[in-house]
């Protein structure tokens, strides 16, 4: 009887706990302090938090988010709330991510529209659809109701350096962020204006497993001799079936006599610069550089993140051996609040296999959405000077801050995240630092209607060629 009695004790007392970390509300008290600590937390990992928006600013904007506070407020709506105001710093790396709740149900339900978005200053358009009641061209007037007006207001939600970015984002992830506001499932009214006459509709929602799986990268041929490698991410690769990928595409272009090479980073946002990096011997780039300033702030925060994530128990042994490295003594060992100029020299790789190296024209495809990892990629391949940049200018600044430290808010349980490093790329200046890194070739990517009229225009713009 005891054993039975101490075992429920036990069961209610887990339930308890669970349901406390799983909490939908919080009181006010509880509110400020998440926004309290989110703001102590980035401005000790963060170089300089208040680079793009002033402290002064920013005060503003959190007693006027405090002001509104009622004396309580869900989970999923502090996310939403605290999100924007985490995007006002102005730093694509530094943020406040929506509630678990909020992604969970995006990931699982039907909450995706069945076409793709163009946002311009007339309005929002489809771009392109999958269902026969929507057409290209089609302008969305509002979705249940919410007018294009307030629809446009979800360009708080996408954390970014650059406006453009922003604008980028919302277009791409536009289901995203009006499920995020809206919490829309299963089925939508639309009133569009088409040809002039404005109709309502009504379309149902899709599940994102109706979509078909993401392709991290791809490689295919086209006529006249073009190869196009798509790297849309380099985030969560799997090195070894990644640098597979790479060996059998290069064999490939070989054997199809490719003559110019479309290096298409449209799609990436960023992840492991080092995913980058595995594709120069195939280029015959032997030495890069990304950065000719880059520094790290030393923090608290910092140091128990690494140790949490990055030294296991049976390595503690070994800890005193990152004092041989100068980023293990800035990481885990310099005083907290110090910044260290870090390594700028450049890199240097073995040459690829020389039957794989690919010689002959190679242009980089970018958006508005290159960002991070991918304008590393574009950065270090401007500097080896190996083939031309093509596209809109990157998402990512020539000067800013990059490379994340994760920590959780203590009642919400809200994933945040800041910056921990400030760098400058090669070829920065007073006068261009906080602008967007500028292709050598500057191409509206978003003004064709398919990838192969875009993946001919870059050809025509770079080789001069007729098609």
């Amino acid at each position: 009887m005891k054993k039975t009695t101490l075992f429920l004790q036990i069961l209610i007392l887990s339930l308890c706990v669970g349901m406390a970390h799983a909490q939908t509300y919080l009181t006010k008290a509880e509110a400020l302090e998440d926004i309290a600590y989110f703001f102590e937390q980035a401005e000790q990992i963060h170089p300089n938090l208040y680079a793009k928006t002033s402290r002064q600013e920013m005060e503003k904007y959190i007693h006027a988010f405090e002001e509104e506070l009622g004396e309580q407020i869900s989970v999923n709506d502090f996310s939403r709330r605290l999100c924007a105001l985490a995007n006002r710093l102005g730093d694509g790396h530094t943020g406040v991510s929506f509630s678990e709740s909020l992604r969970q149900r995006y990931r699982e339900e039907k909450t995706i529209l069945p076409f793709e978005v163009q946002i311009t200053d007339e309005g929002i358009f489809v771009k392109s659809s999958r269902i026969a009641a929507v057409s290209p061209g089609d302008r969305i007037l509002a979705i249940n109701g919410v007018p294009d007006t307030e629809l446009m207001k979800l360009i708080k939600y996408p954390s970014a350096d650059l406006e453009a970015m922003r604008h980028e984002q919302l277009q791409k992830f536009f289901s995203y962020y009006l499920f995020a506001e809206y919490e829309f499932t299963n089925e939508v009214e639309l009133n569009i204006l088409r040809a002039g006459e404005a109709q309502k509709i009504k379309i149902p929602l899709w599940a994102r497993t109706e979509f078909g799986e993401h392709q991290p990268y791809s490689y295919r041929s086209l006529d006249g001799g073009v190869g196009v490698l798509k790297l849309n991410t380099f985030s969560g690769l799997h090195r070894k079936e990644y640098k597979a990928f790479l060996e059998q595409t290069f064999a490939q272009i070989h054997q199809e006599n490719i003559s110019t090479l479309i290096i298409d980073l449209r799609d990436n946002g960023g992840g492991n610069s080092a995913r980058g990096i595995d594709v120069f011997p195939y280029l015959g780039i032997t030495k890069f550089r990304f950065h000719q300033k880059y520094q790290i702030k030393t923090s608290k925060a910092e140091k128990k993140y690494f140790r949490k994530h990055y030294i296991k128990w049976y390595m503690y042994p070994f800890y005193p051996f990152a004092l041989l490295s100068k980023t293990g003594r800035t990481l885990l060992f310099k005083k907290n609040g110090s910044i260290t100029d870090m390594d700028t020299s450049e890199g240097e790789l073995k040459p690829g296999s020389s039957a794989l190296v690919f010689d002959k024209e190679v242009c980089v495809l970018t958006s508005h959405y290159t960002f991070s990892a991918a304008a590393d990629f574009v950065a270090a391949f401007s500097y080896a000077k190996r083939g031309k940049v093509i596209g809109d200018v990157l998402g990512q600044p020539y000067s800013g801050f990059i490379d994340i430290i994760f920590f959780e808010l203590p009642n919400s349980g809200l994933r945040a995240r800041a910056s921990f490093k400030y760098y400058e790329f090669t070829g920065t200046t007073e006068a261009n630092k906080h602008e967007g890194i500028a292709p050598d070739l500057l191409l509206d990517v978003n003004a064709y209607e398919t990838e192969e009229a875009l993946y001919q225009a870059v050809v025509k713009k770079v080789t001069k060629v007729t098609f």
